[in-house]
């Protein structure tokens, strides 16, 4: 992975801690510059374990959580992109289970299920977030 690929990924990682800091108390301490490249190697491992853990292995900090969207005609999306396909609109006041926290070149995206067993996604600065 090419050092311009890590400090990206750093600075997604960045911005997703802040946003789960933001959620509840967590201990996280955010660094203040990219972490050194052994760590680097480290962060991946981390990484590859967390996106391969099982719902029932989920860490009971998601569970219960919501989002509330602000305004209508809020988009739900098929990814956690602007350029993905939008699944239909939301009115505000629509609250949804949040399953997840994605980061990406668009900013921090809420995985949410919209009807039993099917997700979407919704960006954070379109809903408020219970946790």
């Amino acid at each position: 992975m090419s050092i311009h690929s890590r400090l990206a990924l750093a600075a997604i990682l960045t911005v997703l801690i802040g946003v789960l800091a933001a959620c509840g108390p967590t201990g996280i301490i955010i660094p203040e510059r990219p972490p050194e490249e052994g760590m680097m190697a480290d962060m991946d491992k981390e990484m590859d374990a967390d996106m391969s853990m099982s719902e029932e292995g989920m860490d009971d900090g998601m569970m219960g959580c919501t989002v509330t969207v602000i305004d209508d005609g809020t988009r739900y999306r098929r990814g956690p992109s602007r350029d993905e396909g939008a699944l239909g609109m939301l009115a505000a006041g629509t609250t949804l289970k949040r399953v997840g926290v994605s980061a990406s070149a668009d900013g921090v995206w809420f995985e949410v299920e919209y009807a039993e067993g099917r997700t979407a996604f919704v960006h954070n600065s379109v809903v408020n977030s219970s946790c």
